[in-house]
């Protein structure tokens, strides 16, 4: 029987959307890659999913792309049911790595990295239309072919003017390219199109590529992980900021020693990183917020915030990294941050009541390092046990134009869901 109050505290489930506040998948459908953003919403708070869905004839697994309205409904008007598939009809190799990015005027973007051997990775650019048809005026036939790198590409951002930032690794390098909002590289970036950094020793990645938009900087941020620190073990245990100027250069402007770069070690241990992230925020300060494992029932929640010049900022914590420490029956972990328009941070992952199964969580805290807000939910944690014996975690997190909180989350078994929460 559905739930008829609507509920309005803090970190409460929202249960007029959907059924009960709850969107259920069926078990054709997945996840998309964890390591990418994974949902949108639009000004309409349309939801946006990267996913992947199991083709009932065949059993192939296809990265596809799903749109739900307001209320949790699917959008018929969306591709097929609103369901999009990219099948081998567009991109000729499997999908190794899928990323999305939504421009405001509805089309969307796909970047598919394509294996072709061994270290090496075929780049594709698949543009839509709001309505989930190929636009045909982007790149051949609504495809464009990037080139071949060595890694996948690991996210793609959006300029103001339509060009396209994807960011990754090629040749231990870390890499930028830029394509124009046709799809083309734009030579007026690095080299034809593609700029490689390389800050000393060891392999160097980079995650994101945010763009700078105002008149007065320009340029672009990128987060990357240098892994000439990472010691024995491989783990990454610490990130690099870089800022770089609108033909791809540093920018001398930025970081402590005013040679473009900020790096920052954090601590490590035997679970190693589950998540890093940059934000941009509305005063330009930059906050960084990671979580890190430690065996099965532990966790740490990591946040700094730097200066828009790279420094670390002595509103935040007094200049120092603020830590949050999880264990036992209470373990939580941040797979998906955003900062809201009152500055609290907000991040999708999981909390551990029972030491036995996961459940999806949103953990919320208060600006420049005061730690958890606890009007949130329990104690700043808003947990949503609805799978008993299900392992769930929370990947996805957008606001919507009415400020609430709208969560993706995995279940194994029993494909994924969506729910919304009151903020």
């Amino acid at each position: 029987m559905s739930i008829q109050a609507e509920q309005r505290n803090a970190g409460e489930l929202d249960v007029t959307y959907g059924v009960d506040g709850v969107v259920e998948f069926d078990s054709r459908i997945q996840l998309e890659n964890f390591d990418s953003n994974l949902l949108w919403v639009d000004g309409q708070d349309r939801a946006l999913l990267m996913i992947k869905i199991t083709d009932d004839q065949s059993a192939q697994e296809y990265p596809a792309l799903r749109r739900y309205l307001s209320d949790g409904q699917p959008d018929q008007a969306f591709g097929m049911g609103g369901i999009v598939r990219l099948d081998r009809s567009i991109v000729p190799s499997p999908t190794f790595r899928f990323n999305v990015a939504r421009r405001d005027d509805g089309r969307i973007l796909a970047v598919c990295s394509t294996q072709e051997g061994e270290g090496a990775f075929a780049i594709y650019a698949v543009q839509y239309l709001d309505n989930g048809q190929l636009d045909r005026s982007f790149g051949e036939q609504a495809v464009a072919k990037v080139g071949s790198f060595t890694s996948p590409i690991e996210a793609i951002h959006l300029q103001a003017d339509g060009k396209v930032l994807l960011a990754g690794e090629n040749a231990g390098h870390g890499l930028v390219a830029r394509l124009t909002e046709v799809g083309a590289l734009d030579a007026s970036w690095g080299n034809q199109g593609v700029q490689l950094h390389h800050f000393g020793e060891g392999n160097l990645v980079f995650f994101q590529a945010l763009p700078l938009d105002d008149a007065a900087r320009g340029g672009v941020l990128v987060l990357g992980n240098d892994t000439r620190d990472n010691g024995d073990t491989g783990d990454m245990n610490s990130f690099v900021i870089a800022r770089l100027l609108p033909d791809g250069t540093l920018d001398s402007g930025f970081g402590p020693e005013g040679n473009g770069i900020t790096r920052e070690s954090f601590p490590t241990v035997d679970k190693g990183l589950q998540w890093i992230q940059l934000i941009v925020q509305p005063d330009d300060t930059l906050l960084v917020t990671l979580s890190i494992a430690q065996a099965q029932t532990h966790m740490w929640i990591w946040q700094r915030q730097f200066t828009a010049q790279g420094i670390a900022d002595p509103a935040f914590n007094g200049g120092r990294p603020w830590l949050d420490f999880f264990q036992g029956g209470q373990t939580g972990s941040g797979l998906k941050t955003v900062v809201t328009s009152d500055r609290k941070i907000v991040m999708a992952g999981y909390a551990n009541p029972v030491l036995t199964f996961n459940v999806p969580a949103v953990i919320r805290y208060l600006p420049n390092g005061q730690g958890r807000d606890t009007a949130f939910g329990n104690g700043g944690i808003a947990a949503v046990d609805r799978w008993p014996e299900v392992v769930a975690q929370a990947y996805g997190l957008a606001v919507q134009s009415d400020g609430k909180y709208l969560v993706l989350c995995s279940r194994r078994p029993g494909g994924g869901a969506l729910f919304r929460l009151f903020p």
